[in-house]
């Protein structure tokens, strides 16, 4: 299982740099399998996180919004009090489905830089 990340009408592979304090960015994820067809997420629910590199604690864990269960969309908005640290972060979205089954997809990293 991998995902595409979609903000403001661009695709991405991985995260653009955001900056420190910014929120309201809605992201979108499609959730595909590794055959390219779309994730099934009916019956499932996401959790957007994230942890700094340097750090063993998790700074995000959100739940998503699943948009089209059929097609593999989750959503989530970026809130205020996400990128409050400025740094280099690990993403994941975690799917899972009721209490029987968890499935984690990397999303790379995420860059936050000092605001000026």
């Amino acid at each position: 299982m991998r995902a595409t990340i979609i903000i403001d009408d661009e695709t991405y592979t991985y995260f653009p740099t955001f900056v420190r304090n910014d929120y309201g960015y809605i992201i979108t994820f499609n959730v595909r399998e590794d055959d390219d067809t779309a994730y099934n997420l009916t019956g499932h629910t996401a959790i957007f996180k994230t942890k700094l590199v340097s750090s063993s604690f998790v700074s995000v864990s959100s739940p998503c919004t699943v948009s089209s269960a059929g097609a593999g969309i989750v959503v989530y908005t970026i809130a205020s009090g996400d990128l409050m640290t400025s740094g280099v972060y690990n993403a994941e979205l975690q799917v899972n489905y009721g209490t029987t089954s968890v499935q984690t997809v990397s999303l790379g990293k995420l860059f936050v830089q000092d605001d000026l």
